[in-house]
């Protein structure tokens, strides 16, 4: 008897946590780890949310990325194409198989993506960004040679009272150009160069204040320099330079808080600053994003104020648009405090809980209790 009830004990445990695990909720585990850069953890958790709702757009779009992440850049084609068969129209999609055609120098299949996708959301600024890079690439590319058909008998006679012509050569082949991406915070920048098992002697990193420079080794003698005017200026002393397995990671710290425009310019560019100016300058609060549009913040709050929200649904409007307003710590901290803590923390500070795992914290009164804990 007892072991048929510790049997159905375990049974409705197990019932009961794989239905707590619904396909949302597996999915914001596994955006938490992916903000996190625990890229191999993230991936195993879309897949299980993919398992849960095999139809899901979003989930096959942000699998992609993380898959091109990890190197893995057939898979992630492949789940961009899996995204598109469910929504041929899905911008995003396109993007992600777009950039995977790039990472695989299918060029002109990387341009017919990019032009759907930015056809599709007009707004969106990642896809001109994609769209230069590709066109600078194909730029780079030689132009295909015209064969000459064969002569008539007349054009022959002709020819032979000509002098021979001069040897045909194929242009010079460009320069090889290191693979990178780039991405920023409001108070880092970072630039991902895919050069494979390097070392500082193999690949020497300057960092000044307006510009990084590489100079790689590519064997057999051959050296290839490749350098980035930066948008705005940097801190050297307070930036790094680490040497991956994958790629080589420079993160490089801005001399002020606020978001570049572009990763390359001329050292005096002027981005979106932090939130926190003199409230006498009017600031209108727009965050650069991937997202299909830009939104402007003041519009948000606007329109939340004149939907006057009550009670509940008020605090979840103020918590949804923090969460949008925020930098990329603040919402990594939100992600980890609400998951580890059940829904009862919710913090802003990623110093605080970066380092430590959030525990359960009930309103006074409240008692907190396990699920399978009696009453």
């Amino acid at each position: 008897t007892n072991e048929r009830s510790n049997t159905a004990h375990c049974l409705s445990r197990r019932t009961t946590t794989m239905a707590s695990e619904t396909p949302s909720s597996v999915f914001a585990q596994a955006n938490a780890h992916f903000v996190d850069e625990d890229y191999e953890e993230a991936l195993s958790l879309y897949s299980k949310a993919i398992e849960l709702d095999s139809g899901n757009v979003e989930f096959l779009v942000k699998r992609s990325a993380c898959q091109h992440k990890l190197e893995k850049i057939e898979e992630a084609l492949k789940d961009a194409e899996a995204a598109l068969a469910l929504d041929a129209d899905s911008p995003k999609a396109h993007l992600r198989a777009g950039i995977a055609h790039f990472s695989m120098k299918h060029f002109k299949e990387a341009k017919s993506h990019l032009e759907k996708a930015h056809s599709l959301d007009p707004e969106g600024t990642v896809y001109t960004q994609w769209l230069k890079r590709t066109d600078d690439e194909l730029g780079k590319m030689p132009k295909p040679l015209v064969v000459p058909m064969e002569p008539t008998a007349e054009e022959k006679a002709a020819q032979a009272n000509m002098q021979p012509a001069e040897e045909l050569r194929l242009p010079d082949q460009p320069k090889p150009a290191l693979r990178f991406d780039w991405y920023q915070s409001l108070t880092h920048v970072n630039i991902d160069i895919y050069k494979r098992d390097c070392t500082e002697a193999d690949a020497p990193v300057d960092i000044h204040e307006d510009m990084v420079q590489i100079t790689a080794q590519l064997g057999e003698g051959r050296e290839h320099q490749q350098h980035w005017p930066l948008w705005s200026k940097v801190v050297p002393a307070e930036s790094k330079v680490e040497y991956l397995k994958p790629k080589i990671s420079i993160r490089l710290k801005k001399a002020k808080q606020e978001n570049w425009k572009d990763l390359e310019g001329d050292g005096t560019g002027v981005g979106t600053p932090a939130a926190l100016l003199d409230d006498s300058v009017p600031i209108k609060h727009i965050y650069p994003t991937s997202a299909k549009k830009v939104v402007n913040w003041d519009e948000v709050a606007a329109s939340v104020e004149e939907e006057k929200h009550e009670g509940d649904k008020a605090l979840q409007a103020l918590f949804q648009n923090i969460f949008k307003d925020g930098t990329e710590e603040q919402r990594r901290a939100m992600i980890k405090s609400f998951t580890e803590s059940g829904g009862t923390v919710l913090s802003t500070n990623w110093e605080d809980v970066g380092k430590r795992k959030v525990e359960c914290t009930p309103p006074s009164g409240v008692v907190p209790k396990k699920w399978d804990e009696k009453e």
